[in-house]
């Protein structure tokens, strides 16, 4: 096989490809310092990623932001419920917690709706790091 001037097999010394991904951030001048450090490693190409927010599934990702917080507070409610009912009192967790993500929640809608009066386009991204679950959800409103 051969890529532009490179073969590739058993016979030639292996393809170092570097992945980049999206850790440029958007930014060319970083994306140009990464191809290079690479290059001076000794990578010969380079895989990397481009998001343009405008092509994704943004009205799906502020429903799903939304959704989030409102099944949170659900779930707090229907635990200080069971609560009640079980030892006749509260939960202190959902107690704490159901005005904690209220105040969120009316947080992000005045996010939102600021940014759609304004014409502008939010990218949110979240890192949850027990699981090391990474979420990055871009938004236009």
């Amino acid at each position: 096989m051969k890529i532009s001037h490179r073969h590739i097999s058993p016979a030639h010394p292996p393809l170092v490809i570097a992945d980049m991904g999206i850790n440029h951030g958007g930014s060319l001048e970083v994306a140009k310092a990464m191809v290079l450090a690479a290059s001076q490693s000794g990578c010969e190409m380079i895989k990397h990623q481009t998001h343009f927010v405008e092509d994704e599934m943004t009205e799906e990702a502020k429903s799903i932001l939304m959704n989030i917080f409102t099944t949170k507070i659900q779930f707090h409610e229907l635990k200080n419920f069971s609560a009640q009912e079980r030892n006749g009192k509260d939960d202190e967790t959902a107690i704490k917690r159901i005005p904690e993500l209220k105040k969120a929640l009316i947080s992000i809608e005045s996010l939102l709706g600021e940014a759609k009066s304004n014409n502008k386009k939010l990218i949110l991204k979240s890192r949850y790091t027990p699981m090391s679950v990474s979420i990055s959800i871009p938004l236009q409103v």
